[in-house]
């Protein structure tokens, strides 16, 4: 148990179950059989709102009971970034991170599904090259992998010195690491779903996904440019000078 010790509950006046007393509100009541009202659409993580509208159980409310100035949390879908995939990509990327390690696969510096790309659109992976087409490995992987393949759109691979939760750094390395000629690659008839909005309602859930390889090309990149970079006592000491004028 997370917490360690039992939750602290009262009964329910109406059905007698357990409700945690700290909670900020809760409702008590009856979800008949017969109790259908037609709802929808409702908004998804990918921004749309999809689904359509269809019958769904109601419950008659028997009791409603609530803190003083309850605090009413929620997860409303809205366009990305939004709370659901703010919360969904740190766990989603740890497991991939954690999957892609268990293939056998080395050298990997980080994975990141971005919030803003409903976390199943956009997936980065930094990795060390270590050997001529691991980074082609490392995206054919993650576009293929449970967790990260399924609705797939970009997975970008980028070197150790990217951080693949700073979309600047990544798009950064995306100017400047890929030639799309010959970097890019296109995953055909790969695994969708049905909440994808790029397919037409009554088809298969078939898609595609674009690999791209960001990363120093591995023939010649102890030859690439340096990048230009500042340590971190640098930084601390020019936040300690400008933060006030820069707002940092």
């Amino acid at each position: 148990m997370i917490k360690g010790e039992p939750i602290e509950v009262i009964r329910g006046e109406v059905t007698g179950l357990p409700i945690p007393v700290h909670a900020e509100i809760a409702i008590e009541g009856e979800c008949p059989a017969d109790g259908w009202v037609q709802e929808g659409p409702f908004g998804e993580f990918t921004g749309y709102y999809a689904s359509g509208a269809r019958p769904e159980p109601v419950i008659r409310v028997k009791r409603l009971y609530y803190r003083n100035d309850p605090i009413i949390t929620g997860c409303p879908p809205a366009r990305p970034p939004a709370e659901s995939t703010f919360a969904r990509s740190p766990l989603k990327s740890a497991a991939v991170w954690n999957t892609l390690e268990s293939t056998g696969l080395t050298g990997i510096r980080g994975v990141c599904m971005h919030p803003v790309g409903s976390t199943y659109f956009f997936t980065v992976v930094s990795v060390k090259q270590a050997y001529a087409g691991h980074a082609k490995q490392a995206g054919i992987l993650a576009a293929s992998v449970r967790g990260a393949g399924y609705m797939a759109r970009f997975v970008i691979v980028v070197d150790e010195d990217i951080d693949p939760f700073k979309l600047e750094d990544v798009l950064w390395a995306l100017g400047t690491r890929c030639h799309p000629h010959r970097d890019i690659d296109i995953l055909k008839r790969t695994w969708s779903g049905p909440l994808d909005p790029m397919i037409p309602a009554g088809e298969p859930s078939l898609a595609s996904v674009a690999v791209i390889d960001a990363t120093k090309p591995w023939e010649w990149k102890e030859d690439f440019p340096p990048a230009i970079t500042f340590d971190e006592s640098f930084m601390r000491e020019t936040r300690r000078k400008w933060s006030k004028l820069l707002g940092l």
